[in-house]
């Protein structure tokens, strides 16, 4: 059978491989991958929450909160991109309706004149 600190160090190391491909993803622009990493990965801190109390298991601690300091980096990152894309929405919203205000203008004068240059047949 498996020793509290023998599971908690493979989870802790499970978690550790997840928290580098979050990384990785955040850094490459891949944000909804980093996203799925970050669901992927609560089990694993739950597991760890769950058994810090044992025996050996609390030795993990500074680890573990080191890799807890890097996700919350990572949620703040991705806090800021959500962020960042809402103003983007915004902005191509308030210029799609500037478009459709405007559109019909356009659209108007050069009907009328296609109509005085078409050759006659």
């Amino acid at each position: 059978m498996e020793t509290a600190l023998a599971k908690g160090t493979r989870l802790l190391s499970a978690l550790s491989d997840l928290v580098d491909q979050e990384d990785m993803y955040l850094r490459g622009g891949y944000y909804d991958l980093a996203v799925d990493i970050r669901q992927r990965s609560a089990p694993l801190v739950q597991q760890l929450a769950e058994s810090v109390g044992e025996a050996g298991v609390a030795q993990l601690g500074p680890q573990v909160m080191a890799l807890v300091q890097r996700s919350e980096r990572h949620a703040a990152f991705l806090q800021e991109k959500i962020r960042e894309m809402g103003h983007e929405i915004r902005r191509t919203d308030r210029a799609r309706q500037q478009t459709a205000i405007i559109a019909p203008a356009y659209k108007q004068a050069g009907t009328e004149a296609a109509g005085r240059f078409r050759a006659a047949g």
